[in-house]
């Protein structure tokens, strides 16, 4: 099947949203004779609607279905049918496609699809991440922390504050925890907290 015919039938059974479908045209305007570089495009853009920031084109030939998270979507056959059509492009056949690409670069030009490494980015999402790790950089620098500037007996009690009331569940048995992780975020210029459902 050709690459806009089936882009064209993955739209319409719902697998790409119709603004995949658009970015796919987009791209094929600028470069009509690269047809892996418009599904590369569709599916970087389809990878947006899934949470992810970009495409792995190593895990997409790998396991296309769970790189696309279509698993659970598609019937037996539509996967088996998927899986077909994705055997017939090699991993050296996207690299290729996408590093001969005018409208892909690694990030220094201005082109509408970044490469690095195994990740096609749609541009903006390639400079959101490296905005994050800039600020996230610059902050793991600072030295001057809120635990360095107020001793002790001023910030404990900040912090008690916040947290008036505690959980009366627990019954002041175990540690309030999320009292706990903003004490231990005041000693460092950037903190990651993580936790499961209910932790706040």
């Amino acid at each position: 099947m050709q690459a806009d015919l089936m882009l064209e039938h993955w739209q319409t059974q719902g697998w790409l949203r119709p603004l995949d479908l658009a970015f796919a045209r987009f791209i094929a305007r600028y470069e009509p004779a690269q047809p892996l570089v418009w599904l590369a495009a569709a599916l970087c853009s389809y990878q947006i609607k899934q949470g992810h920031v970009c495409l792995d084109v190593a895990k997409l030939h790998a396991n296309p279905l769970s790189a696309l998270g279509l698993t659970a979507e598609l019937t037996l056959s539509q996967q088996q049918a998927l899986l077909q059509q994705f055997a017939l492009i090699s991993l050296e056949q996207w690299h290729g496609a996408l590093n001969q690409s005018a409208l892909v670069d690694s990030g220094v030009g201005t082109n509408p699809l970044v490469m690095v490494a195994n990740r096609l980015y749609l541009r903006r999402y390639w400079q959101y991440e490296q905005d994050i790790a800039c600020e996230i950089k610059q902050r793991l620098a600072q030295t001057d922390t809120i635990a360095g500037r107020l001793p002790v007996t001023v910030l404990r009690p900040l912090i008690e504050q916040l947290f008036q009331g505690g959980n009366p569940s627990q019954n002041n048995v175990q540690p309030d925890w999320q009292q706990l992780a903003c004490a231990v975020a005041c000693r460092s210029a950037f903190t990651v907290i993580t936790g499961g459902p209910g932790t706040g």
